[in-house]
């Protein structure tokens, strides 16, 4: 069963942005969350057998490339090039490298930004997952695919995790969501990926949900959604939309506290009784109390499908310096030097940002009680660097319009 999360997954928001070459099967295949379809040889296109899959020419000088842009910004821990019903057509080797570029830049401009190897030159075998490990544990925006020299590449799986930006930080936001660092932590079971009812997009059909295998004797399903950190939860919604008469009857949710480790069945508190759903529906329920939860369980009744979870609230304040140290120590330098730049930092406030000198860049921040100011950073470097995490949104719980927390 997969918990794990593709960046690189079409539903997520992902998307080949330019190729080389896709002369008998186009580079947008590889970012498709279907698993690739065996050709039907019976058939050949004007081109040959019809692969559901990446396939440039033969007799390339040097190499294809196709660049990808992840579905959100996040550090990739696996890849897997599948090669599914490509024999004699695979690439000798492949290699990737990775890009960390602000904003929503072309495909030149990213081309043009600085890159670092997430996975170096990889022998890959035909009609298989070619498993690629990384240990890059840095941000990327985009990945570029090397062939060496060409061949064919069904798919492209980036599996990984997001690291919530604190400049996307909006009050009342979706916690759950990918975008936001809502993640799977656990899930009973599955027929589809417990991952898809995190994604920020509708789904378009029952595919795109999550179903369990039906229930014949007493008991219940569950997944466990873990949020970028403590938040103050307002309200949860249940989205049955498709399932019709294979939908849930109905759902309970629990919350696990900070630092409890969810191990003992005591440690869960009641977030939502058990409340009925209906088919092919958008539920939407407050939640009355004040919680703060960094974890929450969504456990369905008895069995069946919800096609999304959206858990609404707001990051508490303790946990802001946290949040920020996170994010900065996961991000190149070039990355940090360009957001030094985009906040007018000095040249003395930029080399701190970027932690020289410091073993950890995130461990330069201030205690998170304190004001998350960088240690000597002082006047305006200290004014503008506030301004860049905190003012365009005042979106921490409990923090006013305009106010630092």
């Amino acid at each position: 069963m997969e918990t794990r999360l593709n960046l690189a997954s079409k539903r997520l928001g992902a998307s080949v942005m330019a190729t080389t070459d896709e002369h008998f099967g186009a580079a947008e295949h590889l970012v498709k969350d279907s698993e690739s379809v065996a050709p039907d040889r019976s058939r050949p296109g004007p081109r040959g057998t019809v692969y559901d899959g990446w396939e440039t020419r033969r007799h390339t000088p040097e190499e294809e490339w196709a660049l990808v842009r992840l579905g959100a910004p996040g550090i990739v821990h696996e890849v897997i090039a599948d090669t599914a019903h490509f024999h004699g057509n695979v690439p000798v080797a492949v290699e990737l490298e990775s890009f960390a570029v602000d904003g929503y830049p072309t495909s030149d401009e990213v081309l043009n930004s600085p890159r670092r190897t997430l996975v170096s030159r990889s022998a890959c075998g035909p009609d298989q997952y070619n498993v690629l490990p990384s240990e890059d544990g840095l941000i990327a925006t985009h990945l570029l695919l090397r062939l060496l020299p060409d061949g064919g590449v069904s798919r492209l799986r980036a599996y990984g995790e997001v690291v919530l930006d604190p400049r996307r930080v909006r009050p009342s936001m979706d916690l759950a969501s990918v975008p936001a660092g809502g993640h799977v932590v656990s899930s009973s079971t599955a027929f589809m990926p417990p991952t898809n009812v995190l994604m920020p997009r509708t789904a378009a059909s029952i595919g795109e949900g999550w179903e369990t295998g039906r229930r014949r004797g007493a008991g219940h399903d569950e997944i466990v959604i873990g949020l970028a950190d403590v938040a103050c939860l307002s309200a949860i919604e249940i989205d049955t939309t498709h399932f019709g008469g294979n939908a849930a009857d109905a759902f309970s949710a629990e919350y696990l506290p900070e630092g409890a480790s969810g191990d003992v069945e005591s440690e869960w508190r009641p977030l939502m009784p058990r409340t009925r759903l209906l088919s092919d529906q958008r539920h939407a329920f407050p939640i009355t109390e004040y919680v703060e939860a960094a974890r929450v369980r969504v456990r369905i009744h008895p069995d069946g499908g919800i096609s999304a979870v959206r858990l609404f609230g707001d990051l508490v304040p303790r946990v802001r310096g946290r949040v920020i140290r996170r994010w900065l120590a996961a991000l190149p330098e070039p990355f940090v030097r360009g957001l030094a730049r985009s906040a007018e930092l000095s040249a003395h406030g930029s080399d701190l940002l970027a932690g020289r000198g410091v073993e950890d860049r995130g461990a330069v921040l201030l205690d998170v009680e304190a004001a998350a100011h960088l240690d000597g950073l002082t006047g305006d470097d200290a004014d503008r660097f506030d301004r860049l995490f905190y003012r365009p949104a005042a979106s921490w719980a409990g923090v006013g319009q305009g106010a630092r927390p």
